[in-house]
């Protein structure tokens, strides 16, 4: 694996693995009211609870946080989109997914890859991978959608605590259906 390909790979995780948040958490005025965020060609819906950061933080196009739990809830479920260069002109998208499988060894320990499909989304070829495993104290849950276009991967990732993944996979699963490029 060359130095640029691990260097992407390391770019992925660290935009994957947002621990921690400082989003306040909130258990009244939760609602079902969508709003939509429209950024670099790019439009997603999202709860009103949830916060979007649009700052590029980690290489990112966006982040939706979602509102902590309770007082003791440290880590804010989220939702973010990376879009890269892939690492080889030409690159097909299953030598992009053999790549993003290999970086999931070297940031997770006890990793455990639950689904890794291809399907379509939006009308495009779509790589669907979910996968879980520990990083930084927290267990982590993780659901992708990969798309490669030409020479660039787009990344939809929602990140969830092990034990609260279930509780946002429908919601999470909506969200990431929603998202459109080219808007």
């Amino acid at each position: 694996m060359s130095a640029l390909q691990i260097k992407i790979i390391q770019l992925q995780f660290l935009v994957l693995a947002t621990a921690t948040s400082t989003h306040c958490f909130s258990q009244e005025n939760i609602s079902n009211e969508m709003l939509e965020l429209s950024i670099s060609g790019h439009c997603i819906s999202y709860p009103n609870t949830w916060e979007p950061d649009t700052s590029g933080s980690m290489g990112s196009v966006f982040f939706l946080h979602s509102p902590l739990l309770d007082e003791e809830d440290q880590f804010s479920e989220n939702i973010n989109l990376v879009v890269q260069n892939l690492p080889k002109k030409g690159m097909k998208s299953s030598a992009y997914l053999d790549l993003t499988l290999k970086g999931i060894k070297t940031y997770l320990t006890d990793y455990t890859i639950i689904e890794n499909k291809k399907t379509k989304k939006n009308g495009k070829q779509c790589y669907v991978l979910e996968y879980a495993g520990s990083m930084n104290d927290f267990e982590l849950h993780f659901l992708q959608y990969i798309w490669v276009q030409k020479d660039k991967v787009q990344i939809l990732t929602f990140t969830a605590q092990g034990h609260s993944f279930e509780y946002y996979r429908l919601l999470a699963t909506q969200i990431m259906e929603s998202m459109k490029s080219k808007c």
